[in-house]
């Protein structure tokens, strides 16, 4: 309980000390996960970062996707699956508060970004009607990003388990064999049923 007017005041905090030394950084990144429950605050939502200065606020997809991270957890498998349906948003009201967002960008020094990479926003209505196809996406991940657990896994993917700091083959999961056969795979399959929703995914659509 109370953890909306906790965020809040955090965040307002930061900026005033940012604004108390007169700097640029950090700069401060504002992320919302669009649903059915907040479409008619999204705007509000942007209002706000931009009257209290906050550099970018990202809007990105609900993804339906189920992540846990246990000791040498391996969860694989899910990539194959097909992700449970959305909870959906009418259409209409969906698009008429991303055309806001849109409009009120023009005049706005708080940038406005929605995830995944390079998503329009007919693509997220289709998302919110379960109409979009998980490949009209593409995953880079493997050759940008890498992240570990506070188990000490590591990984690039959060399904897909590269290796461990308790590993003791002095090799880098970066380079070892897990990642390379990774990489092969989504060379080969460009992407899996499991990813569609996921926001570290690149909208490559037809309509682009």
């Amino acid at each position: 309980p109370g953890s909306y007017k906790k965020t809040r005041a955090g965040l307002e905090r930061l900026v005033n000390q940012r604004k108390k030394f007169g700097g640029k950084y950090p700069l401060i990144h504002l992320t919302c996960v669009i649903s059915l429950g907040n479409v008619m605050d999204l705007v509000t939502l942007y209002d706000y970062s931009e009257e209290i200065g906050v550099n970018v606020c990202n809007f990105v997809l609900q993804n339906p996707a189920t992540y846990w991270h246990a000791k040498d957890y391996d969860q694989a498998n899910h990539l194959l699956k097909k992700p449970p349906l959305i909870e959906e948003i009418d259409s209409k009201t969906l698009k008429g508060q991303l055309d806001l967002l849109l409009e009120r960008e023009k005049t706005y020094s708080s940038q406005l970004r929605f995830s995944p990479n390079y998503i329009t926003p007919n693509e997220i209505v289709r998302y919110y009607s379960n109409q979009s196809s998980y490949k009209d996406y593409r995953c880079y991940t493997p050759w940008t990003k890498m992240a570990f657990s506070a188990y000490g896994d590591i990984f690039s993917c959060p399904h897909y388990r590269l290796g461990s700091f308790d590993d003791e083959n002095n090799i880098s999961p970066w380079n070892g064999e897990r990642s390379r056969e990774f990489r092969e795979r989504i060379k080969n399959e460009k992407i899996f049923p499991g990813c569609l929703g996921c926001c570290q995914s690149e909208y490559i659509g037809s309509e682009k």
